[in-house]
């Protein structure tokens, strides 16, 4: 009864095949089948029911809820290439070998366990010889009598034609990203347009991170790439975007723990309408163990041509019932590696290099046979083979018959066998398998016969290049020079030419070829054809252009570099007498661009140059050339205006284009620019006179206020060379120590005491005398010049405040003050420089003043603080100089740490004439009350300026109304006075509000 049952689930698993089939022919069967039941016993509808499904098209199988197969039709068979005898009782991923292999079949299975159909659902499995087939797959739970699911019913339905079908009508890029879904790849795409890149998680475990560790970008795949293949991938890169097809690349990765992988890419681009890159798409994966097999093989085959170099004859012999060796001589020993003692623990199983079954034929028969000759491979102790030839014979061998073989190692004269029969074969494929292009070429340029490295590098079929002329594919521009080549080759007759050339390749684009040609005579000495070799020097002419490129360009903004700029002149130039139309050389520069590289850093600093290139490019026409010559100075060459006002225009459309505030690091940077314009319609002496007539009047719009543009006059050349002469004579003074140190007394309103004395610069000049700080300060400050004698005022000073110190009693010592310049205090070190001053001089910090500018400070006010504070913490006394001559922002400026302001003298020195002079200084003083600091005025000259400030609440007051600026030696005699009327109370002693 159980057996029946058992019966009666087979048959309802084969009717639900049937079912699931679906097909015309099996639902015809089907009901043939049951009226075949109903007409006869059920063995016969049993009988019925298997042949039909043995007939359907589909692949029908069952198998156990352990994926082992308990059913095969003859679908099965012919899709799968195994016989049912031979799938029976094997495993389903096995036999049907599916994409994902037994994981795949495990997880399907675990679904129908718990009652579900699955499917259909489409699947690649592999048939027994290999080939990939896409198949429909549904898989049914068959049930017991209780209705528990003992079995698994699939239905295969072979659909590879209809895949095919609909693969073929996809779009590149459709099959590729398919390729790497069942391929199981790492892929990536890149937007051109965006720059965005997107990996699977496949390619972030290949380079060793864990998925969207991080935002891909090309830079970071620069990290990842091994920086000895870094140049071949961006190199790789650019030739991908340059053709159509895929192309591959293999390349190492650094992991981040250090491990260095191999990987394979490879790279599409996809275009659009015009034929531009749109997207990058690809895939990647690990090649690390195949490269790794690939050498350990290269290193087995050295190892086993180094073995045949030692081969020699050897005998042995070994009992014909357990092929156990009983002896083997000296030579066999060698032969194979092993000592006698390995040998004699081995059978022949172990180095003769065949199938078991087939050695114990061969010894059957030697043995019926008696002496027999042939030849065998044998397996060395390290795994290498050799070839011998073997005799053998039965002997008696210690009362037992035994087999004695005498082998003979042949390795060499089979090699020599091997290499005379492919002589002849190297013969002939020396012309197909060289690894340049070779082609003969008929006198009337007609291809006679071409290899395969040609047709290659080419890209035609070598049926294709036969039936076309060399010329039909050089490159138009080439023909001449190709032709001219032709022609000395056929006037010399001997010897070959060589010339570096363009074809054009089947697709469209060019490749540069060095080409070699020869003439070949027949017997009677007459020119019969040519002899052409061909090596592809594409990417070698790729990387000259390159380089020729770069040797031309700025490598920071792209733009033109000076060499380059000076060549487009030169040729601009020499265009004048034909053209007759003036040309324009416009010098740019940045304003306070320095400023920015000093307090933003170097970085901030080029991507302004950068973006300031960029609105350079956009302002001038695309005809006209624009460079940049170093640091933040630009040239522009015009050509074709008309007159002046085409100079004045684009000397005014780039003066605007940078108005705009420049973006960089979250700060809204304001730079002008200063140009300056030199126009000639005649042909200089030198192609640098015009330069350097646009250097001149650049330099005059810079002298005139910056952000502006000026013209070259003549007269601007006179004043140059004064300019010049000023700064050479101002090196040579910072070395001969030319400069003297006056000091202006600032007297206490209060006390009427002498509470500081300032320092200013005099040039005492060998030629023209004692120079005000306004004839050369100027000039000091555009040529860096200022910082050193800056800091030689600042050592000086601090030297005679330290001798002051010592000479009067500490309570009526003034401070000693000076100034310190823009770029002076922007000098990284000024905390250091100024700190290394105290200490070398011994002056106390709080007799030391530092004046600082408004305008500096507000530039930037969080740099600024940092670099006040350390200043304070020093002890020194800063002040803010020239108030009032700047836009302030009280925001900050109440946050820096001042001790005193100091009015600037334009509000001092119309005190009594101006009322709003009045009220704005009276405004300043109660701002830097209510701040806690102390006021200077400057520039006191008369009563009532001084009787005013002390009305309005002045603390400290400076100006010629008291003295003007003194020696040290003068000063001395000041100082003198006031410590004696101090001693005799004729002063008020005491502090004031500035101390």
């Amino acid at each position: 009864m159980k057996r029946e049952r058992l019966k009666d689930l087979r048959d309802l698993t084969l009717l639900k095949a049937l079912t699931l089939g679906g097909g015309v022919l099996l639902r015809r069967s089907f009901r043939k089948l049951g009226r075949g039941v109903r007409r006869a016993d059920s063995s016969k509808a049993r009988l019925d029911l298997a042949s039909a499904i043995e007939q359907t098209g589909d692949a029908i199988t069952s198998s156990t809820l352990e994926g082992v197969l308990t059913g095969w039709n003859l679908g099965a068979q012919r899709l799968y290439g195994c016989s049912a005898e031979e799938a029976m009782g094997r495993a389903v991923w096995e036999v049907m070998r599916p994409l994902g292999g037994a994981d795949v079949v495990a997880r399907n299975i675990s679904k129908v366990k718990r009652g579900e159909t699955v499917g259909p659902f489409d699947a690649v499995h592999y048939t027994r010889d290999g080939r990939p087939r896409y198949v429909s797959v549904t898989l049914s739970p068959v049930r017991g009598p209780e209705g528990e699911v003992v079995n698994v019913l699939a239905v295969n339905r072979d659909v590879t034609e209809r895949v095919e079908a609909e693969e073929t009508s996809r779009s590149s890029e459709a099959r590729l990203v398919e390729a790497q879904r069942v391929a199981q790849l790492g892929s990536w795409e890149w937007n051109m347009r965006t720059g965005e890149q997107s990996w699977s998680d496949e390619v972030y475990r290949i380079v060793g991170y864990e998925p969207g560790a991080f935002v891909p970008t090309f830079e970071k795949l620069m990290e990842v790439v091994h920086p000895n293949d870094r140049e071949l991938v961006r190199q790789f890169t650019g030739d991908v975007l340059r053709q159509s097809k895929p192309s591959d690349l293999e390349h190492r990765v650094v992991r981040p723990d250090g491990e260095v992988r191999m990987v394979n890419c490879r790279a599409e681009a996809v275009l659009d309408e015009e034929g531009e890159p749109l997207r990058m798409i690809g895939t990647v994966y690990d090649v690390t163990g195949r490269k790794k097999a690939e050498e350990e093989l290269k290193e087995s085959e050295e190892r086993y041509r180094a073995v045949l170099k030692q081969s020699a004859e050897s005998i042995y012999l070994f009992d014909p019932e357990t092929k156990r060796v009983l002896e083997a001589n000296a030579a066999f020993q060698e032969l194979l590696g092993y000592t006698s003692e390995e040998l004699l623990e081995t059978r022949i199983y172990d180095f003769i290099a065949a199938d078991h079954e087939d050695i114990d034929e061969n010894v059957r028969r030697d043995l019926r046979e008696g002496q027999r000759f042939g030849e065998r491979t044998y397996r060395r102790k390290d795994g290498s083979m050799v070839d011998v030839e073997v005799s053998m014979s039965a002997i008696p061998y210690d009362g037992n018959e035994v087999l004695c073989v005498v082998a003979r190692d042949v390795t060499e004269r089979k090699e020599a066998e091997e290499a005379l029969s492919e002589s002849e074969e190297r013969f002939r494929s020396a012309f197909e398998d060289a690894p340049v292009g070779v082609a003969l070429v008929g006198l009337d340029r007609r291809y006679l016969r071409v290899n395969r490295a040609l047709c290659e590098m080419l890209g035609y079929s070598e049926e294709e290049l036969l039936e076309k002329t060399s010329t039909e594919i050089t490159h138009p521009d080439d023909l001449e020079k190709s032709a001219e080549r032709t022609r000395l080759v056929l006037e010399n007759e001997a010897g070959s030419s060589h010339l570096e050339k363009r074809y054009i390749h089947a697709d469209g684009h060019v490749v540069w070829v060095l080409s070699s040609v020869s003439l070949v005579q027949d017997s009677g000495g007459n020119p019969d054809h040519f002899v052409a070799l061909f090596q592809d020097v594409t990417e070698r002419r790729a990387l000259e252009e390159r380089l020729e490129y770069q040797a031309f360009h700025d490598p920071l903004t792209d733009l033109p570099n000076r060499a380059l700029f000076t060549d487009r002149l030169g040729h601009a130039l020499a265009r004048l007498n034909r053209r007759k139309e003036p040309i324009a050389v416009l010098f740019v520069d940045l304003d306070n661009f320095k400023h920015v590289n000093d307090s933003l850093g170097h970085e901030a600093g080029d991507r302004l140059l950068v973006a300031a290139a960029e609105r350079l490019r956009e302002s001038v026409r695309p005809e006209d050339t624009v460079a940049r010559l170093g640091g933040d100075e630009f040239t522009v060459l015009l050509e074709g205006i008309v007159d002046w006002d085409g100079a004045d225009r684009a000397a005014e459309r780039i003066s605007r284009s940078m108005q705009a505030p420049f973006h960089l690091d979250g700060r809204e940077i304001f730079t002008g620019v200063s140009i300056g314009v030199a126009i000639t319609d005649t042909i200089p002496e030198e192609i640098e006179d015009l330069l350097k007539n646009a250097d001149l009047a650049l330099y005059s719009a810079k002298r005139k206020g910056r952000n502006r543009y000026e013209f070259f006059e003549e007269a601007l050349d006179a004043h140059l060379r004064e300019h010049l002469k000023l700064e050479g004579d101002l090196r040579r003074a910072i070395e001969r120590e030319e400069f003297r140190i006056y000091y202006q007394p600032k007297i206490s309103v209060s006390t009427g005491e002498i509470v500081s004395l300032e320092a200013l610069v005099r040039w005492e000049h060998p030629e023209r005398g004692l120079l005000e700080p306004n004839e050369f300060l100027p000039v000091a400050e555009e040529s860096d010049l200022i910082v050193q004698i800056g800091e030689w005022v600042l050592d000086e000073m601090c030297r005679q405040g330290r001798a002051w110190q010592e000479r009067y009693p500490e309570e009526s010592t003034p401070r000693v003050c000076t100034n310190i310049s823009p770029r002076q205090f922007l000098h990284t070190n000024l905390v250091d420089r100024v700190a290394v001053a105290l200490q070398e001089s011994g002056l106390e910090a709080g007799r030391l003043s530092l004046e600082i500018d408004e305008g500096i400070l507000m530039e930037d006010a969080d740099a600024n603080v940092e670099k006040l504070t350390a200043l304070n913490d020093l002890g020194i006394h800063i002040v803010i100089d020239d108030f009032g001559t700047a836009y302030s922002s009280l925001a900050q400026l109440k946050n820096l740490p001042l001790n005193i302001l100091k009015i600037d003298r334009s509000l001092v020195i119309e005190l009594g004439e101006k009322p709003e002079d009045k009220a704005i200084v009276a405004a300043m003083i109660q701002l830097a009350h209510a701040l806690g600091w102390a006021v200077t005025a400057q520039g006191v000259e008369s009563d009532e300026q001084l009787a005013m400030l002390r009305e309005l609440g002045c603390d400290i007051v400076q100006g010629y109304y008291f003295t003007r600026p003194v020696t040290v030696e003068e000063a001395t005699v000041l100082l003198e006075e006031f410590s004696q009327r101090l001693a005799l109370g004729e002063l008020a002693a005491g502090p004031s509000r500035e101390e």
